[in-house]
């Protein structure tokens, strides 16, 4: 789906689109409120979005609206203002911690805890792409979909062994301790 197809399906217009924020994410403003709008054509993209869509919608209160059709997936979420995390303006793990402990409260495993996908602004941390989300105890050979990013996925999310849960994100969340994105002095998790 194309970025004007994505904007056409909650009827906004090109003029709302302010700053591309990935491959396929633009944030947008519409009078004083700001959105993000991610489109994916139809296949593993529209899949990854409606996952999305889903683990956010009962996480959060981030998602505006969602259309399917022919074209693909898009979807309206609410901005999250920050930073991505850089070891210049590292995030404290406490805070990071209580995030991640929200959603495993909830019953879902980020899978994809990355410097990129965690925004930092003040002491507010926000996770940010949840396409690869998943619930707790879910098969991890079964998905559709599991990411790798280089020194931060679980060996077991990237050979697909046994079920998701919680130490996948802890994992993460130890390399980015141990690389300086994030300021903490103990480890949240075994690595093994």
């Amino acid at each position: 789906m194309s970025r004007a197809t994505g904007l056409a399906a909650f009827g906004l217009g090109a003029e709302t689109v302010v700053a591309r924020l990935g491959l396929r994410s633009w944030q947008v403003v519409v009078g004083q409120s700001h959105y993000v709008l991610k489109v994916g054509s139809s296949g593993p993209a529209s899949d990854g979005l409606l996952n999305e869509a889903r683990c956010l919608g009962v996480c959060t209160d981030r998602v505006i609206d969602l259309s399917e059709g022919a074209a693909g997936t898009a979807l309206l979420l609410r901005f999250i203002a920050g930073t991505p995390l850089s070891v210049d303006a590292p995030a404290p793990a406490t805070a990071l911690q209580r995030e991640l402990a929200e959603l495993h409260c909830r019953g879902f495993v980020f899978c994809d805890l990355t410097p990129a996908n965690v925004v930092l602004d003040g002491d507010r941390i926000g996770l940010i792409d949840w396409e690869f989300c998943c619930e707790r105890g879910a098969d991890l050979w079964a998905l559709l979909r599991r990411p790798y990013s280089s020194g931060f996925t679980h060996p077991d999310l990237i050979w697909g062994r046994g079920s998701a849960h919680t130490n996948i994100d802890l994992f993460a969340l130890d390399r980015m301790i141990a690389l300086g994105f994030v300021i903490g002095d103990t480890p949240a998790a075994e690595t093994g």
